[in-house]
């Protein structure tokens, strides 16, 4: 079955079953329901203050099949696609357009020109309940402002799948041609394997404030480009059900994203990073084998915290600008972190329990500082190396290599310090330029380190405690 509807300015409704009333500009208002298989809906406003879906719990829009297909166009202002969410609101309930079924798609565009007013998604749902596999639905939603027009909203986006192998996408991209940005995605809730969720939001002051994927091989994409962007809290978790790793990409071009939006205060001074607190974002992988990549160019005062909790994880965290703020947390076992801060007073902080994690820190630029603990054992040392006088300081001259584990700062003016505590582990510092400062303490056994400053006026301060550990500082 086809419907097709289309409200103009005029307010006439044309449908597959030919004229309806007409109806005044700016209340057109649409609920259907369908049962059954490849089903379309394509549903045309334009004006003001139209809704496309629920504002009542037996006003809704739903299709119940496979194949179905629900395309909303809105062009004007004011215009939403399901009723603006309440808080408190029952939690992951799918309002709005509902799609129950496999294979369905469900595509928004809604263009806004109006100085005053927003368009906004309330809330809207796709679930996935057959036991085949290698089914899932597909959401995009396209929100666009004209040269004065303010900043979209969505409240809420769910897609549940019952059955491994179900596989749902959503896409969404948000953008105003007046430069001053400001669109809002509240929560973005995904259940099952293999999702995906792609957000690009652009010109500065955007929100992502959720969005959680539970199930294991899933896939989130963020990219925004402008100052003042937040993503507040994103959580994958494939603990519950296992399977493959989670993967999270975060990408910023600008300054002060990732705080409460407006530079925020950094937490950095509070110690190392445990649970996330107000004023840095914060991005968690619950599991094994996940992967976190973080890429912020060209910006100033972006502040972000990662935890992963399980084995076998990744984070690989690129920072280019001043003042920027990245915190690590790493709970399990073989893990692995890599972070590049490029640019003058930055901040790195480090945390990693469990064994046969790695770690390796480069900071280039002046006044930057750097917090390392470790808890566990054979830290920086899966394959072991070092030995004899730390084998021959670490392949000197030029000290190129160094290996295992290296925490590296280029510039003058900066600080590391170094925490461990267990056995085994293997660690590698080298401070290059004037005024640097390198502090560390090993409690264990076992434990070797080497520690490398080249330039002037600079301070090193090593302790150990325990049996076998060995340290060696090159001045």
């Amino acid at each position: 079955m086809t419907l097709r509807f289309r409200w103009l300015l005029a307010g006439t409704l044309v449908g597959a079953l030919g004229s309806a009333n007409a109806q005044e500009l700016g209340t057109n208002q649409v609920y259907i329901g369908q049962t059954g298989d490849t089903n379309t809906i394509t549903i045309d406003q334009e004006g003001n203050s139209n809704l496309v879906g629920e504002n009542a719990d037996i006003l809704r829009l739903n299709q119940f099949g496979a194949r179905n297909t629900l395309t909303v166009d809105q062009f004007g202002f004011s215009n939403s696609l399901g009723a603006l969410l309440t808080s408190p609101f029952p939690e992951f309930r799918v309002f709005g357009p509902n799609q129950e079924g496999d294979r369905n798609q469900l595509v928004v565009d809604q263009s806004n020109l109006n100085p005053n007013a927003a368009n906004s998604i309330g809330a809207t749902g796709q679930i996935a309940a057959t036991g085949r596999s290698s089914v899932g639905n597909f959401m995009t939603v396209t929100q666009v402002s004209g040269e004065t027009g303010l900043g979209q909203a969505i409240e809420q986006i769910v897609q549940i799948n019952f059955t491994a192998g179900l596989a749902n996408r959503v896409d969404v991209s948000q953008a105003d041609e007046n430069g001053i940005g400001g669109n809002i995605i509240g929560r973005i809730w995904q259940n099952g394997s293999d999702n995906g969720v792609v957000i690009d939001q652009i010109n500065g002051e955007n929100e992502v404030r959720t969005v959680t994927q539970w199930g294991a091989g899933n896939r989130l994409t963020v990219d925004h480009d402008g100052a003042r962007n937040l993503v507040d809290i994103v959580e994958q978790n494939n603990d519950v059900q296992g399977g493959g790793g989670n993967i999270a990409e975060l990408r910023f071009e600008s300054d002060a994203n990732g705080s409460d939006g407006a530079n925020g205060l950094s937490n950095f001074a509070r110690g190392l990073p445990t649970v996330r607190a107000p004023g840095q974002a914060q991005v968690f992988q619950l599991g094994s084998e996940n992967t976190l990549s973080f890429l912020a160019t060209g910006g100033s005062n972006n502040l972000y915290g990662f935890t992963q909790a399980g084995d076998g994880n990744e984070i690989r965290a690129i920072s280019d600008g001043n003042a920027n703020e990245i915190a690590i947390a790493q709970f399990g076992d073989g893990n692995s972190l890599s972070s590049v801060q490029d640019g003058d007073r930055n901040r790195g902080a480090i945390l990693q329990f469990g064994d046969y994690n790695v770690v390796d820190l480069t900071q280039t630029g002046d006044g930057n500082v750097a917090r390392v603990a470790i808890e566990g054992s054979f830290n920086n040392a899966p394959r072991g190396s070092f030995a004899e006088p730390l084998l021959a300081a670490s392949s000197a001259p030029g000290i190129g290599r160094l290996g295992p584990g290296v925490l590296r700062q280029v510039g003058d003016d900066n600080s590391i310090e170094l925490d461990v505590i267990g056995d085994n582990h293997l660690f590698a510092v080298l401070s290059e330029g004037a005024r640097n400062q390198v502090v560390g303490f090993m409690q264990g056994s076992g434990n070797q380190a080497l520690v490398v400053q080249t330039g002037d006026d600079n301070i090193a301060n090593f302790s150990q405690v325990g049996s076998g550990n060995a340290v060696l500082i090159l001045q």
